[in-house]
């Protein structure tokens, strides 16, 4: 494969799939807001499979993880329902955010955001199918850690409140769009934090703290313990 051309710094840079660039979505103030409220609770990345299956994986993401309910403060609110107006999707229809931080040498290796579309699973059968993914850059490493889409030869840099919204599906279906493929490429020098809003077909049960259920909330809560652990 040859070297990824370089992608406009804003707007459309790719329509299959489609793949937008938004400067300045949120403030430097909104975006270390979003990293205070996550720092004090984070833990190792582990992947969801496309069965759906938590697994921890530190050959194809190297990456710390926290998570942020969408009506956490009124500023992740007001930050979830800009983000959805611009992806198009209800505000219920987004997932609890995650909130990822890589130190130097951490990377997400090419992968897939959407699941297996199969009733059997528990992703799946809750909300439906993840249809988009809006992508937000909380902190801008010293160098590296740009998001590749090897698919259509596109990559954007990470720049403070710029937002990356791309779709996940073939459009008019639920089936994953293998063009969507993207990676975090490797962090060179500095931290790089950034946060997902994942958008899906049908409301999300637990994605904030009004429609959170204590059981919910409890087994989030042991998942997180036992990834510390280890």
């Amino acid at each position: 494969m040859g070297l990824l051309r370089k992608s406009p710094e804003t707007g459309v840079v790719s329509t299959e799939p489609r793949i937008e660039v938004i400067d300045d979505f949120a403030s430097a103030e909104e975006c270390a807001h979003m990293i205070d409220l996550a720092r004090g609770d984070m833990s190792s990345a582990a992947i969801a499979t496309s069965d759906g299956d938590e697994v921890e994986s530190t050959l194809r993401r190297t990456s710390n993880i926290g998570w942020v309910f969408t009506d956490q403060s009124p500023t992740v609110k007001n930050l979830v329902t800009r983000a959805s107006a611009a992806a198009g999707h209800a505000s219920r229809n987004c997932e609890r955010i995650q909130v990822v931080h890589y130190e130097p040498g951490g990377k997400y290796t090419p992968h897939l955001d959407t699941f297996k579309p199969d009733p059997s699973n528990p992703h799946f059968k809750r909300s439906g199918q993840r249809l988009k993914t809006g992508l937000l850059y909380l902190q801008e490493p010293g160098k590296g850690g740009s998001t590749s889409f090897p698919k259509v030869k596109a990559k954007v840099k990470p720049v403070v409140g710029r937002l990356v919204l791309f779709d996940l599906v073939i459009p008019g279906t639920t089936e994953p769009d293998e063009r969507a493929v993207h990676a975090g490429n490797p962090v060179w020098s500095g931290e790089k934090w950034a946060c997902n809003f994942w958008f899906c077909e049908r409301p999300v049960k637990g994605a904030s703290r009004k429609s959170s259920t204590r059981s919910g909330v409890n087994s989030s809560t042991k998942a997180t313990k036992k990834r510390k652990k280890r």
